[in-house]
């Protein structure tokens, strides 16, 4: 699963110090090989985040987590590029619209 399967949810975890549930999407595409086509890819991709949890389907499958505040959260393989950038400050804004928390973090892996 990952950025590239708009129709399913990545990973759904709960940090339970904070309270929150983090959706997280799979970013695997680095920012050179076609930007534009990786845009799409991850606006749909949110988009699909934000109807499973809008529709209210999010709180038929995980029922336990309602009232949670809830997190987007994009784990990309790659660093962003200045044109993901300006991508990720408009997602941000038209996510937090909604009421869910954006982000955006550099997997690290580690041994």
């Amino acid at each position: 699963m990952s950025v590239e399967d708009r129709k399913s949810i990545d990973f759904i975890s709960y940090n339970q110090s904070l309270g929150l549930v983090t959706l997280t999407i799979s970013d695997p595409i680095d920012w050179i090989s076609d930007p534009n086509h990786h845009i799409v890819l991850l606006q749909e991709k949110i988009e699909s985040y934000l109807t499973f949890i809008e529709s209210q389907e999010f709180l038929s499958r995980y029922p336990q987590y309602k009232g949670f505040p809830l997190r987007i959260e994009v784990v990309g393989k790659f660093p962003l590029s200045k044109y993901a950038g300006e991508f990720f400050k408009y997602a941000e804004g038209f996510v937090t619209d909604a009421g869910i928390a954006f982000s955006f973090r550099l997997f690290h892996k580690e041994f």
